[in-house]
This record gives C-alpha cells, structure tokens and sequence, in this order.
C-alpha cells in the first residue's frame, strides 16, 4: 500500500491551483467523500503556483488530475469508487482536468501503534501511520476516516502509476510517509 502525495514532488512538477469564483463550490460539503456530481457546477480553476501544469495538483482541499491519470485510475476503480468531476482549467482550456473524489471512508488506522493527537475524539494530526491489515478492503483507492486527505493506493494501481511518465504525485509507502 502506497499513500498518494505531493511531498517528494521535483519542484518543476509542483503545482497548485485556486477557485477563479470560490462561491461556485462554497455550499459543497468538497471532503465529505460523497458524491457530488448532482451539484457540481464545473468550477473555474487557476494555476497559482508551479511553472507547468502536472498530472496531478491540488486546489484547496481537492485533488485534481488529468485526463491521462484519470484514465489509469479507472482501470482500477469505478466511478461507485472513485468519482471524477470535470472542472475548466482556465490556463489550459484545450486540456480537460478532473476532480479526484474517492467515495466513502474506510476506518483502517491502526491507532494502537500509529502515532497522532486527537482532539475532542477525532484524530487531528498523524506523524506516524500504521493501517490494520484486517481493515484495508480490496480496493485499490480510498481515502481514510480518520484524515479524509490521507488517499491509500493499492500497490497494483501504484505500479501502474509509476509505469507512466506522470507528474505532480509522489506514491509513497505507508511507513515512510509523513505528513510534512
């Protein structure tokens, strides 16, 4: 199992994108790892930050990918897994960008021996992750309970991954990654 990341990521293939009109999206509820496509407005995103438009960047809490990433996710995942949302990319209008939202939580943190703070009962920072092997299911895509921003990658679609020449993501292994 891999953690899916920008950490580690050359800096000419970081990058990071804002919401043109933020009040397009403002009612979602954007980390609820819901579906959203029933109200997805199609959002306008700039880039704000990097030189060059990766495979993958973020824009506020959401993971966007491109279409040549979306096409190897969906090798792996179905769209009851993992939903895809276009969005416009105003700096690159003839390429199409998508939303990455994996649907649902798994509760795999094994919180006897990962190491993280709570606060009012919900864990608020990890600095050591350990999954529960009897708690990961067979999908190769999801984000965790506890910190919705933390996505596991099976190591089949992390492989597959790996085989392309995409930028703007770091597969790491669960227990070398950090969260800064």
């Amino acid at each position: 199992m891999k953690i899916w990341t920008h950490l580690g990521v050359p800096d000419e293939d970081y990058a990071e994108a804002t919401f043109e009109n933020v009040a397009t999206v403002m009612p979602l509820r954007l980390t609820s790892r819901m579906s959203l496509a029933s109200k997805w407005p199609r959002p306008k995103l700039r880039m704000v930050a990097g030189d060059s438009i990766p495979d993958s960047f973020s824009c506020g809490p959401l993971e966007i990918a491109s279409t040549r990433l979306i096409e190897i996710l969906r090798r792996f995942v179905s769209e009851y897994e993992v939903e895809t949302l276009s969005v416009e990319l105003l700096d690159s209008p003839n390429d199409q960008y998508w939303v990455v939202n994996p649907l649902g939580f798994v509760d795999a943190i094994d919180r006897d021996k990962a190491e993280y703070t709570e606060e009012s009962g919900v864990v608020a920072r990890v600095s050591r992750l350990v999954l529960c092997p009897e708690r990961l299911p067979t999908r190769h895509l999801f984000a965790l309970d506890a910190i919705e921003w933390i996505w596991v990658v099976s190591d089949e679609l992390a492989e597959a991954i790996a085989q392309e020449p995409l930028r703007g993501l770091s597969l790491m292994p669960v227990d070398e990654w950090k969260p800064y």
